[in-house]
């Protein structure tokens, strides 16, 4: 058996298609239908699956930010204004900042009561200081 090899651009969406129809129909031909299967289900997110990453991701950037709830979802707000809807960050790429402010409390409530929010905090504290310390080390060298 060959080895194949696969190059692709996986910031294009039809190419990332393209590609992994050619996998599933090489998967079918090499190990059956059954197994194919099996496999790409084990690896795709259901719906709830997908935005809960969304959101924690969103929770993450408002936590990276350093800002207020309310002044990170308005600046999300506006910049969700400015992009085509399925480029819009959040679950629902809202433009309402009141909605976006919802649902980070939501998302953050949810990590609170699965104890990895205080672990996502520190996480986003230290990187923080970090930065702070890069940036003051290269504002004393200049």
């Amino acid at each position: 058996m060959s080895i194949a090899t696969i190059s692709f651009n996986p910031g294009d969406l039809e190419e990332c298609k393209r590609v992994v129809t050619g996998l599933q129909l090489l998967f079918e031909t090499v190990h059956g239908a059954a197994a194919t299967r099996s496999l790409f289900v084990e690896r795709t997110k259901s719906k709830h699956e997908v935005q809960e990453a969304i959101n924690f991701r969103l929770v993450t950037a408002q936590l990276e930010s350093g800002l207020s709830v309310e002044k990170f979802a308005k600046k999300l707000a506006e910049k969700n204004k400015t992009l085509q809807k399925g480029q819009r960050h959040g679950t629902t790429g809202s433009i309402n900042p009141d909605a976006i402010k919802r649902q980070i409390g939501r998302t953050k409530k949810e990590m609170k009561e699965r104890g990895v929010y205080y672990n996502l905090a520190s996480l986003c504290e230290e990187k923080s200081q970090e930065i702070a310390r890069i940036l003051k080390d290269k504002d004393n060298s200049q």
